[in-house]
């Protein structure tokens, strides 16, 4: 997918994940980030264990869900980024 195209619909979903909140029950503020390396286990920058990073106590949530990456690199590169971050609103 070329660049301009892939730039495009990573906007167009982190506004739909903006502006469409789900209906879960979100009750914590949760995240998974982590980096994917070619060839090699990714490296976990937060939610590895445990994706609540703090409770709350409303049961709405904004999604907010980010990737890219590259392949073709030396193994052990990093080629890309993974972001699943979920945000309780009242």
């Amino acid at each position: 997918m070329p660049f301009r195209r892939r730039r495009w619909v990573i906007c167009v979903g982190v506004g739909l994940g903006l502006v469409w909140p789900s209906s879960a029950g979100a009750e914590c503020l949760h995240a998974v980030v982590y980096v994917t390396r070619q060839g090699a286990p990714p490296v976990y920058v937060a939610g590895q264990n445990d994706p609540c990073l703090a409770p709350t106590g409303y049961s709405q949530e904004v999604f907010l869900p980010v990737d890219g990456g590259t392949g073709g690199l030396p193994t052990g590169a990093p080629n890309g980024f993974f972001v699943d971050l979920r945000v309780p609103v009242p």
